[in-house]
């Protein structure tokens, strides 16, 4: 809330000026923090806001940046048709003044919709675009990430063999960039596809790892699941004393977080 106002106070002070662009910036960031709060109605003002001002700046870095957002409120209202036309309104304007990383964002952001809907053949196409877009940014961090989420795609396809080699892709330039989270979520996505080919025993040294490395960056929801997934593996292999107290662990650090999903399972 203190930012929020700091925010507010910004932009009331920038409306005394001509500065355009500033008050367009502002205004965005305003609209972001307010989606994060989850107050879409106020958000929505001030996307509008922002487009008003970055309209008659100019600015259409800043604009494509406000449809992304318009895209996330109209997903969030669920008006899908809308969403993927502000988006393709961002794309359009990223391409044209040659902006990877949004062109990155908004094929990230499309297939992330697509796959809440459960349409893997779209959210595919969209990770691929993503991963494409990432190979011309070369971050590996970055393309690491588009590796992880084109591995989902092909995993809920049901193509296995390339969701590993996915995954793998994903799990090496995490490595190589010092990606810690992303080297947690590929560990993760490899015990996955371990245990859909029926080899348990990497599947839980996937899943194990995956958890070391959640705790270490203290991302305890995450290494919540990393706990069921190693207590089903071990339950599976028919080490239940193993089973039972890992699952324990699990349902002792759920409670802590209030990761009530995960306490029902």
């Amino acid at each position: 809330d203190e930012a929020l106002n700091f925010f507010k106070k910004g932009l009331q002070i920038a409306q005394q000026t001509s500065n355009k662009d500033l008050m367009g910036k502002i205004a965005y960031i305003i609209a972001v923090v307010l989606i994060r709060k989850s107050e879409q109605g106020e958000a929505a003002k001030y996307k509008d806001l922002a487009i008003k001002y970055y309209t008659e700046a100019g600015n259409e870095a800043g604009l494509a940046n406000c449809y992304v957002v318009s895209a996330r409120l109209n997903n969030y209202h669920g008006n899908v048709q809308q969403s993927v036309k502000d988006n393709y309104a961002a794309l359009r304007i990223f391409e044209k003044i040659g902006n990877k990383t949004g062109i990155y964002n908004v094929h990230t952001g499309l297939g992330l919709m697509y796959e809440d809907q459960k349409n893997w053949k779209e959210s595919f196409n969209s990770y691929l675009a993503a991963k494409k877009a990432a190979d011309e940014l070369g971050n590996k961090e970055v393309l690491s990430g588009a590796y992880n989420n084109l591995g989902n795609a092909y995993r809920e396809l049901g193509n296995t063999d390339e969701a590993h080699k996915a995954f793998s892709e994903a799990l090496k330039l995490a490595e190589q960039s010092g990606d810690r989270k992303g080297i947690a979520t590929a560990q993760g996505n490899l015990g996955t596809i371990y245990s859909l080919m029926g080899n348990q025993t990497e599947a839980l040294k996937s899943y194990d790892e995956a958890r070391k490395r959640f705790e270490e960056i203290g991302s305890k929801e995450s290494a919540t699941v990393s706990y069921l997934e190693s207590g089903s593996v071990l339950f599976d292999l028919k080490r239940y004393p193993e089973a039972k107290q890992t699952l324990e662990k699990g349902l002792q650090l759920a409670k802590q977080v209030g990761y009530k999903e995960i306490i029902s399972k």
